[in-house]
C-alpha cells in the first residue's frame, strides 16, 4: 500500500465532515462588525492625535507637508537642513501627491490614510487566515 493510499484512507481525518461546504473562507459576522467598529474608532480618534504628545504623528505630518510644498527638494522638516528625512518613503510621497493634486491638507490626508490602513488591516487578517483555511478565527485574531 502506498503512502498516498494510506493518507486518503485515514479514518481519523474529519475535516470534510466538520466544515460545512462553502464556509471555509467565510469569516463570522462579528468579525466584520468588529472591523467596522475599529475603523470607526480610528476615524473618530484620528482627529484628536495632536492631543497625544507621545505620538510621532507630528513627524509624519511634517514629512507629508514638506513633500506637498516641495516634492523634488523637500529637505528635512525636523532639522531644517537639506538632508532628506527618514520619514520620506513611497507612502509619504503618495500622500503628498494626493495632497498636491486634490488640494486637501496633509493633516486630513493622514486622517484618511489612518482609516484606509485600518480597513486594509481588517481585510488582510481575513485574507491571511482564509489562505490557511482559518477564516472562522479571524474575529478572535482581530480582537
Amino acid at each position: 500500500m502506498s503512502v498516498a493510499t494510506r493518507i486518503e484512507e485515514n479514518p481519523y481525518d474529519q475535516t470534510e465532515a466538520q466544515t460545512p461546504p462553502g464556509s471555509k473562507n467565510r469569516a463570522p459576522l462579528w468579525f466584520w462588525m468588529i472591523g467596522l467598529l475599529l475603523a470607526a474608532y480610528v476615524a473618530i480618534c484620528t482627529g484628536q492625535r495632536q492631543n497625544n504628545l507621545g505620538a510621532d504623528a507630528w513627524e509624519h505630518h511634517r514629512a507629508v507637508l514638506a513633500l506637498t510644498r516641495h516634492l523634488w527638494r523637500p529637505g528635512n522638516p525636523t532639522y531644517a537642513s537639506d538632508l532628506p528625512s527618514v520619514r520620506y518613503s513611497p507612502y509619504t510621497v503618495f500622500w503628498a501627491v494626493v495632497c498636491r493634486t486634490t488640494g486637501i491638507n496633509p493633516y486630513t490626508a493622514l486622517s484618511v490614510a489612518a482609516v484606509a490602513n485600518t480597513i486594509l488591516l481588517v481585510l488582510g487578517v481575513w485574507l491571511l487566515l482564509g489562505a490557511f483555511g482559518e477564516a472562522a478565527a479571524a474575529g478572535a485574531v482581530l480582537v
